[in-house]
Order: C-alpha cells, then sequence, then structure tokens
C-alpha cells in the first residue's frame, strides 16, 4: 500500500472519489516531477556556467581533456556552491 492509498483509505471515501483524488495526485505529481526536471536543469547550467568561467582558462581549447588544474577547480566550485545552497536552505527553513 502506497502513502496516498493509506491517507486516502483513512477518509473513508467512495471508489469514485478515492480513484479520482488519486489520478488528481498523479497528474499533479508528475507535474512537478517534470517542474523539478526543469528547475534542476536550470540549477545545474547555471552553476556549470559559473564554475566553467572560474576555472577554464579563456581562449582557444589545446586539448579535448581538461586539465588536472580545471579539474580540481570545478570540483571545489561546484562543492563550494552546493554548501553555500544548504547553508542558506537551512537557514531559510529555521526562520
Amino acid at each position: 500500500m502506497s502513502n496516498i492509498d493509506s491517507v486516502l483509505g483513512g477518509l473513508g471515501l467512495d471508489a469514485r472519489d478515492r480513484q479520482e483524488l488519486e489520478q488528481f495526485h498523479n497528474a499533479e505529481s508528475q507535474k512537478a516531477m517534470i517542474q523539478g526536471g526543469k528547475l534542476n536543469f536550470h540549477f545545474i547550467s547555471k552553476l556549470t556556467g559559473i564554475c566553467f568561467k572560474k576555472c577554464v582558462a579563456p581562449g582557444p581549447v589545446s586539448s579535448s581533456a581538461i586539465s588536472r588544474t580545471e579539474e580540481t577547480c570545478m570540483r571545489d566550485c561546484v562543492n563550494r556552491f552546493m554548501e553555500v545552497q544548504n547553508a542558506v536552505l537551512e537557514k531559510a527553513t529555521k526562520s
């Protein structure tokens, strides 16, 4: 039994109303997943752009692979960005 089944089961709904609510829940869940995917894509694109500008030297590309220095910088940039995001979210949820 899923979470939605246990919640709906406790409401004393008839089968038709229960089915309608389940369909609504499923549709809203799918919308949230799609919107979340768009948000995640935007977030990842922005983060990649910020860290790329910071870590990859401008000018012509001399190799098909990133250097060890660039790789370390990108990893540190992403980690730092995530630490700041988590700190901001934690602070916001405590307020």
